[in-house]
């Protein structure tokens, strides 16, 4: 362990690492809510309110010593919206640039600040109701100077594209989905730039102008792992997946690049002209594939493992216990 720091409040955001520095999020309270319950449990789903005055704050470490070097209350105030008992109010994770970090905090309010900690923009974002009152969790994505959200309700969901310099809005295009929590993700491959975005109605693929490129259906009725891309035996391919666990759909998706249309696969279908493969077992609840190599190997629920050959989607290791 070279060094050990410890973070006020409660965040499930992942730090991120840029120019020497830890960044990450957290949401501090003199209420700080319930305890989380481990484990699986169908009791007491609802989300709930958690009262009183809050702060969601952006914080920087030296990544070399955990030295602190800020920290940063972007906004205070009360919780304007409900969340699961397992959720938290930063369970977004930060991106960034050489210039620039964005923090956002789902029912609250998305930020930009400097490497010193200056707020350079910010502004509130509209509460939506999600489902069961679960709270949001899809983190901002970063891309050549764009910011790109993936923020699908109950009430109104959309793909929104936002100046990461201002603040000001580049496009916006509503989707027909209802509740995800999934981040989308940059695929960049000789053919293009795609921003693709997971979803439990459909996957759906934009170009940087927010034109919809391709649609996918088939998902698990809870859609949360990022999707993941890289090239396998010299082809590029892209891989989505989902696998809630009272679902029997757990799908696994290995996608070439050039789809347009609706290339959602047919009854009895695994593979189209533009799907390379499917396995319909191996997607994972919470966790985002990892793709290694020629393996992807998915972490799924109680300790167990699985790994894909990432070329054919069969399984080299099916739910092995981690650490026998």
């Amino acid at each position: 362990v070279r060094w050990r720091v410890p973070v006020p409040g409660r965040g499930w955001s992942s730090p991120v690492v840029h120019s020497g520095k830890v960044f990450v999020t957290t949401s501090t309270s003199a209420n700080p809510g319930p305890e989380q319950r481990k484990g699986l449990y169908i009791l007491d789903l609802q989300g709930k309110a958690q009262p009183g005055e809050r702060s969601w704050e952006v914080l920087a470490f030296d990544a070399a010593t955990g030295k602190s070097l800020w920290r940063v209350p972007v906004f205070t105030g009360e919780a304007r919206s409900t969340i699961h008992i397992k959720n938290t109010f930063a369970s977004e994770t930060p991106c960034a640039d050489a210039e620039r970090v964005i923090a956002m905090f789902g029912n609250r309010g998305i930020a930009a600040l400097d490497h010193a900690g200056k707020v350079l923009w910010q502004f509130d974002l509209p509460v939506r109701k999600t489902e069961m009152g679960w709270g949001p969790a899809a983190s901002p994505v970063l891309h050549e100077g764009v910011v790109y959200l993936a923020m699908d309700s109950e009430e109104e969901s959309l793909v929104w594209a936002i100046d990461a310099r201002t603040g000001n809005t580049i496009w916006k295009r509503i989707r027909n989905e209802k509740s995800n929590w999934a981040t989308p993700f940059v695929w960049v491959h000789p053919a293009g730039t795609e921003i693709v975005t997971a979803g439990k109605g459909k996957v759906r693929s934009y170009d940087t102008r927010g034109e919809l490129l391709w649609e996918l259906g088939g998902m698990s009725i809870i859609a949360i792992p990022t999707p993941s891309a890289g090239v396998i035996d010299g082809k590029p391919l892209l891989f989505v997946s989902s696998g809630y666990v009272m679902d029997v759909r757990k799908p696994v998706f290995a996608i070439r690049p050039g789809s347009r249309g609706d290339i959602t696969l047919k009854l009895g279908e695994s593979s189209n002209d533009y799907v390379v493969w499917r396995n319909g077992t191996a997607g994972s609840y919470h966790p985002s594939p990892v793709l290694a190599g020629n393996r992807l190997h998915v972490l799924l629920d109680r300790g167990y493992l699985t790994t894909l050959d990432a070329a054919n989607g069969k399984a080299i290791t099916d739910k092995a216990p981690l650490g026998k």
